[in-house]
């Protein structure tokens, strides 16, 4: 009887190691360690906290949030405006790059806002990076010039190591095309799995979807892989969301506990 027992629980403990098989799966820090976590001891976005997740063992990339300056420049930034958050005012895209490093956040170690360009190269071997393109200006109501932008960015991705592999995420996804163009992997943005059969019908040159773990099930995950294209799930901010994220077999978690997933995977 007691031999029975343990085999049936050894049957059990199989059957669940195999359904926990997340090896293949990316964790990735939200905007560094965690944009809400309180966590991390670095605010979101900062050289400070991107490092801290890539020095993670376990950690595969990083997603950051990056938006034109009035002259032409990179920087990473989440909001819409900077008031909430750091010692300035109105919009990043309204500020030149001298006038935005000139102020800082009004976190606890009030660190600089971090240009794109000076993104510590070394912690990028064989790491991925999600960059979410933020390209409307909240303050005038218009969307910024995406040439401009994608020749930007095709700038600072050439310093990155041969290892490094990257994708952009667009608010907008009528702008997958011109990235997609110019040899940037573009991952559409939709509400829904419908919602992201009719974005790519329209946008075939992307490579994926990025969607909150609310808003998609593990049989959806499977069937767009199916199709040849990557899901990234977001808006994990907790080890139980994380696990449901997991559960749903993506290519990659964006998560704000970053812990939580590293453990989980492992």
């Amino acid at each position: 009887m007691n031999y029975k027992i343990a085999l049936l629980c050894c049957l059990i403990l199989s059957a669940c190691s195999k359904d926990r098989n997340y090896a293949n799966i990316d964790v990735i820090g939200h905007a560094g360690y965690g944009l809400t976590t309180t966590k991390s001891l670095y605010q979101s976005n900062t050289a400070e906290s991107i490092e801290m997740a890539l020095g993670t063992a376990g950690c595969n990339g990083v997603e950051v949030d990056v938006q034109l300056t009035a002259d032409g420049e990179l920087i990473l930034f989440h909001d819409e405006d900077l008031d909430d958050f750091t010692s300035l005012e109105g919009c990043v895209n309204n500020l030149s790059l001298a006038e935005l490093l000139a102020g800082h956040y009004t976190s606890f170690h009030q660190e600089k806002l971090l240009p794109l360009k000076n993104l510590n190269t070394t912690y990028l071997e064989n790491k991925t990076v999600y960059l979410d393109i933020r390209h409307y200006n909240a303050c005038s109501g218009e969307f910024v010039d995406e040439d401009l932008f994608i020749a930007k960015l095709k700038e600072v991705i050439a310093t990155f190591p041969a290892s490094t592999r990257y994708y952009a995420f667009l608010l907008d996804n009528d702008w997958a095309e011109g990235f997609a163009a110019a040899d940037i992997p573009v991952m559409l943005q939709a509400g829904s799995y419908d919602g992201f059969l009719k974005e790519h019908e329209a946008h075939p040159l992307a490579c994926g979807l990025v969607i909150r773990n609310a808003a998609i099930s593990k049989s959806e995950v499977a069937a767009i892989r199916k199709l040849g294209q990557k899901v990234v799930i977001f808006e994990v901010r907790s080890a139980a969301a994380t696990k449901k994220a997991f559960s749903k077999l993506p290519d990659a978690v964006i998560t704000d506990d970053l812990v939580s997933g590293i453990t989980l995977k492992n």
